[in-house]
Parts: structure tokens; C-alpha cells; sequence
């Protein structure tokens, strides 16, 4: 009987130690609420730094506060989650912004007054003035709120290569030079001679693609500068799988 008993309790062992193999407990890679990771101008995930979804927008957000925005994290980069302690101060925090009515209108009282700031802040140029780039962006005004230092930085990283408006005087001026071109230009009506983003050759997938013209370019082309950001693609698929999208080769690249 005592060798049954020592039996059966070493087949217990080893099955524990099978199954900790088989089904480990999943890694949880917390950190505080102070961390960076990004967000973009649509999705509802927060991603870690080089994620690839972060390729046509990026914008840097405390890990607490994406979270108290409704922000889950990325399945395909695995950001940092936050640890026990930081969850519990950013939900205390969410908390008491909504705890009763008068807090909320001091709060957007407060908010007021710090955009109204915006117009005075000292990294104001003739080329960037942080209250029109808060007020003509809304993704930013969730995402980085109104925060002179941070709204530069992000004009400065992406802003300007966006084509984001960061002066109500500079969008006045080149809604009439885009005017302007538009009629003397022969590109067909898309702008083409409006725009020259040098930045839009550097990518690592194989082609870039324009999704108005439909054309396929490779990075180097010299159209792909002139390609409005707003229709500027890039893909790793072959010419025939992109060619059965309805794209075309370019004239100028594939020759």
C-alpha cells in the first residue's frame, strides 16, 4: 500500500510539472503609468514604439492616461499594461473627474483656460501657433489635450509631414496657392505639384502606392514626393496581386 501511495504521488508531480510546460502562465508585462506608447488618429489600440501599425499615424500618450481614454492594448506588439498600482490611481483619477457636477464644470473650466493659453505660448512662430494647431486637429485635443511643449513636438515628428494645419494664416495661404495651382497645372486635377514630401520615399515595403491615380511607384520614383498625403499607400504585395486591385504601373519608374 505504501508503494501505491508513493507511486500515484509521483505521477502527480510529473503531471504538475507537464502541464507548467504545456500551458505557462501567461507573461503580463506591467509597467507604471508614466510610461510612452502610441496611439493613432483612428484605432482604439495603444502600441509599443516600431509596432507596424503606427506607420501612417503616431502620436505619444502616457500609458495611464491612454488607458483612462478607453485605449486596449495592441495584440501585435504586446505594449506594456499597466501594474496593479497605476490601474488603481488612473481608475481613482477617472473617478473623481466625473464624481459630481460641479467638478466636471471646474475641470472644463480649467481646460478653457489652458487653451486659451495656447495663444500665448512661447514656442509660437509665423509658421506654428499651438492654439490653431489644437483647435483645427481634434484627434490631438483627446490625445495630448492642451499642451504647448507636446503640441510642437508632435507638429515637429509628424505634424508638418501630415500636412496638418498648424496656423490659420498658413492655411488660408495654401488653400489659395492650391487654388491657384490646381488651374495651371496638368496633372489631372489631383494636386500633384501641390506637395513635395521628400520623407514619403522612405519606407521598407516594396512599393508605394497612389490611391487616387491607382499607380504603382517604386520608393525611389521621383512622383512619390508629389503623391498627397492623404492618398499615399505602401505595400509589400506583388505587381500582379496589386494589379488585380485595379493599380497600374507607373510610366516614369517601370520602364
Amino acid at each position: 500500500m505504501k508503494f501505491v501511495r508513493q507511486k500515484i504521488f509521483s505521477m502527480v508531480i510529473v503531471m504538475a510539472v507537464v502541464m507548467g510546460i504545456l500551458f505557462p502562465a501567461p507573461i503580463v508585462n506591467a509597467a507604471s503609468g508614466d510610461t510612452t506608447v502610441y496611439i493613432t488618429k483612428s484605432g482604439d489600440k495603444y502600441h509599443s514604439d516600431g509596432c507596424s501599425s503606427l506607420k501612417k499615424s503616431k502620436i505619444s500618450i502616457a500609458l495611464k492616461d491612454a488607458v483612462a481614454k478607453g485605449y486596449s492594448p495592441c495584440s501585435k506588439c504586446n505594449p506594456a499594461s499597466l501594474d496593479s498600482t497605476s490601474g488603481s490611481e488612473s481608475t481613482k483619477a477617472a473617478t473623481s473627474k466625473t464624481s459630481t457636477t460641479s467638478s466636471s464644470n471646474t475641470t472644463a473650466t480649467k481646460e478653457s483656460a489652458e487653451v486659451e493659453a495656447l495663444k500665448s505660448y512661447k514656442g509660437n512662430t509665423k509658421d506654428f501657433n499651438a492654439y490653431d494647431y489644437y483647435k483645427n486637429n481634434s484627434d490631438l485635443q483627446s490625445a495630448i489635450g492642451a499642451d504647448g511643449e507636446a503640441l510642437l513636438k508632435h507638429y515637429q515628428d509628424y505634424g508638418k509631414k501630415e500636412g496638418r494645419i498648424a496656423i490659420v494664416a498658413a492655411a488660408a495661404t495654401a488653400a489659395t496657392t492650391t487654388t491657384k495651382s490646381s488651374k495651371s497645372s496638368s496633372s489631372s486635377g489631383y494636386g500633384f505639384d501641390t506637395y513635395n514630401i521628400p520623407e514619403q520615399q522612405d519606407t521598407e515595403d516594396t512599393y508605394v502606392l497612389n490611391t487616387s491615380t491607382l499607380k504603382i511607384h517604386h520608393p525611389t520614383c521621383k512622383d512619390v514626393p508629389k503623391i498627397k498625403p492623404a492618398n499615399y499607400a505602401t505595400s509589400s504585395s506583388s505587381t500582379a496581386e496589386l494589379m488585380a486591385q485595379g493599380y497600374t504601373l507607373c510610366g516614369h519608374c517601370f520602364k
